[in-house]
């Protein structure tokens, strides 16, 4: 099946009925019958749009052989996960096609440059590797382990957890340190280390990812105008949002340089600039300035995107950015479960829910709303990994939207 059938599927919003039943429900939804994969041999900085980045193999390609062994460790360990982890048999599919997506967005599926090389024993990219984090571990205990296996998982860190180390070890997964283990020469053990963690991560992060939106909520209220009301705040914010998306809806048929892409891309780098900052001489001496330039810089991202949204007579001040941040935080805009698990996964519980930094859980909501098909597949990382996910869905006999379904009944009765 070519990747564009797999698009062109519905995926109409699923509706449930008065008892809560979804009448569109796919009975037949089984991850065991996923037989094309999704590969790319690029690393992530040479990544484009998913059709340049991602190619098509059937799973019992040879260059398929990782991949396949990925999910046959989803497959022959289901029974006994499901049992473990709490799972419904469709609860665990859903899950599953998030691992797979996830290995395909984290290496390609084993293919990825330097996957191997990093992970061969007496390769110099490994020596180094490893060196480096030994290095930092004698100066903070607390450095994180190699990312190890298809998904990346930090494996000895999650063997700190009593519960999850229990139930890693009886399924023979095996970690001596903080750079060996057997999830690379293993994949199925891969499999099963990825299916454990994001059970965790839905059943406990979910809920932490809600109070963090909270509480940002009502740390932005404190910024904006006390004369007006929550709704009236929320209200403006709203109406920059909508009139954003307008620009970006029509933007495809201007006949000029300012795309569709510069609308996400700008908001995005204006939501994560440092707060109150233009470029005199203080900024120009910061240290993110000599990293990024002006690129975090928030008066030069309001103008640059009042220079795109000024072609239809509109403009932002910047006082617009925290109502623009307060809609973001609300239930309306929040990420939902496979976005929130691919999130959590990319930048790790600690620092995905950090309200110190807000900026990045409302700014990944923002790249997702936006979606350019020719942004790169790494700097869209979470939209990345919802589109996989919804193809190996489809795959498998559903749709990102009852997957979605599936994985908010989990957290609700967990």
């Amino acid at each position: 099946m070519e990747l564009n059938s797999f698009r062109n599927l519905g995926n109409d919003r699923l509706i449930k009925d008065k008892s809560g039943n979804n009448p569109n429900k796919k009975d037949d939804f089984e991850v065991e019958k996923i037989d094309t994969i999704f590969t790319t041999e690029k690393e992530e900085f040479s990544r484009k749009d998913f059709e340049e980045t991602f190619d098509e193999k059937d799973i019992n390609d040879k260059k398929s052989e990782q991949g396949k062994k990925f999910h046959e460790g989803l497959t022959k360990n289901k029974s006994s996960l499901m049992k473990d982890l709490g799972l419904s048999d469709d609860e665990y599919d859903s899950l599953a096609c998030i691992a797979m997506a996830l290995a395909s967005q984290e290496t390609g599926m084993g293919l990825e440059k330097g996957y191997e090389a990093e992970n061969t024993n007496g390769n110099v990219k490994k020596i180094l590797r490893d060196k480096s984090i030994e290095a930092k571990d004698k100066i903070n205990s607390s450095q994180p382990s190699a990312s190890s296996g298809l998904t990346q998982i930090k494996i000895h860190d999650y063997m700190e957890n009593p519960e999850i180390k229990e139930t890693l070890k009886k399924y023979g997964i095996a970690s001596e340190n903080k750079v060996n283990n057997n999830l690379y020469s293993e994949p199925d053990k891969a499999a099963v280390a990825t299916m454990v963690i994001l059970a965790d991560i839905a059943k406990n992060s979910y809920p932490k990812y809600e109070n963090a939106l909270e509480e940002a909520h009502q740390k932005i209220r404190t910024t904006l105008d006390p004369n007006l009301t929550d709704e009236q705040c929320l209200k403006k914010g709203e109406n920059a949002l909508k009139m954003l998306e307008e620009v970006y809806n029509y933007s495809p048929y201007l006949s000029d340089e300012q795309s569709r892409k510069d609308i996400g891309q700008i908001l995005t780098n204006w939501l994560l600039s440092v707060d109150d900052s233009v470029p005199d001489e203080k900024f120009c001496n910061s240290k993110i300035y000599k990293e990024y330039g002006v690129l975090y810089c928030e008066s030069v991202n309001l103008k640059i995107l009042n220079s795109v949204i000024g072609t239809y007579g509109y403009e932002l001040k910047q006082e617009d950015l925290n109502y623009i941040r307060y809609a973001l935080s609300t239930d309306k805009y929040k990420l939902n479960p496979v976005e929130c698990l691919a999130y959590t996964w990319h930048y790790g519980e600690d620092a995905a829910f950090d309200t110190s930094v807000k900026d990045r859980m409302l700014a990944e909501k923002t790249s997702v709303m936006f979606t350019e098909t020719g942004k790169s597949c790494n700097e869209r990382y979470t939209g990345t990994v919802e589109e996989l996910t919804d193809l190996y869905g489809q795959q498998a006999g559903t749709d990102i939207d009852e997957i979605n379904d599936l994985i908010d009944n989990y957290i609700n009765n967990n």
